[in-house]
């Protein structure tokens, strides 16, 4: 259970990141993202090849860490076509949703236990990360182009989260080659994305000269390096059921409480505080 809080401790960093850059940069463009996440991805590689415990890699550990690599970058990359087609908070719900989708997976393909209060923990999250969405976005808004791409940031992320859980099985001392690798995969075509096309070159150059920007992404980097890393040390103990509609639900309801005690940018409402509720109450059933 310590990997597991660690995980969401660096999770919180890793949005403080990803708020501090949007801070900086305004309004992110596809550009500028692919900078961000260049720089994130290769910082994460670089400070779990450089900890140590990173071994040479078999031809299917390299197989899982590009397949890693491709799908976090396809996540990170759909979430924001779906922030710019449409709702935010619809679009981050859609992506937390993929968790869900790891959760099964790891019931059929590793048969990880589902009891009574598992599953009641397991409903009461769901409804929480749904309850936690701004009521006054409109699934319709966006259209079909928006819902394409959120659902596919879901699909992403549950492939994603399900690769975790697939790398850990196949060799649970190896998990640190499985993440520098495949941080390093998606850092290398993020930044090939951003500087190969030469229309990109004026502006990729541009943010990636900008010292804080460089600064935040170093910061969310290391912080993404260690949540994935205590994430799947945390699956070596902890079932996918119990790890992932966890994480998902406690990072919605506390990013909820921080737009509103931090930044001031909502306001409570009783739907948000039954979301709260109801993640706590998640928390203690699925600790039975």
């Amino acid at each position: 259970m310590i990997f597991f809080i660690l995980s969401i401790l660096m999770y919180w960093l890793q949005s403080y990141g990803n708020k501090k850059f949007c801070q900086k940069i305004g309004a992110p463009s596809f550009k500028t993202s692919l900078i961000q996440n260049a720089i994130c991805c290769l910082s994460a590689s670089a400070v779990l090849f450089t900890s140590g415990g990173v071994n040479i890699a078999s031809a299917h550990i390299i197989f899982v860490s590009c397949l890693f690599g491709i799908t976090y970058l396809g996540t990170v990359f759909l979430l924001l076509c779906s922030f710019m087609s449409g709702p935010v908070g619809l679009s981050t719900l859609m992506c937390n949703i993929g968790m869900f989708i790891a959760s099964f997976y790891g019931m059929i393909r590793f048969e990880d236990p589902f009891t009574a209060t598992i599953g009641a923990g397991f409903v009461c999250m769901l409804a929480a990360v749904i309850l936690a969405t701004p009521e006054k976005e409109s699934l319709t808004k966006g259209g079909l182009k928006w819902f394409c791409f959120a659902l596919g940031c879901g699909v992403c992320n549950g492939i994603m989260a399900s690769i975790k859980r697939e790398a850990v099985d196949l060799n649970p001392n190896n998990i640190k080659t499985v993440l520098a690798l495949g941080f390093l995969f998606s850092g290398l075509f993020a930044a090939m994305l951003a500087f190969v096309p030469k229309g990109n070159r004026t502006l990729s150059l541009k943010v990636a000269k900008n010292r804080s920007i460089i600064f935040v992404g170093l910061v969310t980097g290391v912080a993404t390096a260690f949540a994935n890393l205590f994430q799947m040390m945390s699956l070596i103990s902890l079932p996918s059921t119990v790890v992932y509609p966890l994480t998902s639900g406690i990072l919605v309801v506390s990013l909820w409480l921080a737009s509103l005690v931090i930044y001031k940018e909502t306001t409570a409402k009783p739907r948000n505080i039954l979301s709260v509720a109801l993640c706590v109450a998640a928390i203690i059933l699925a600790n039975l």
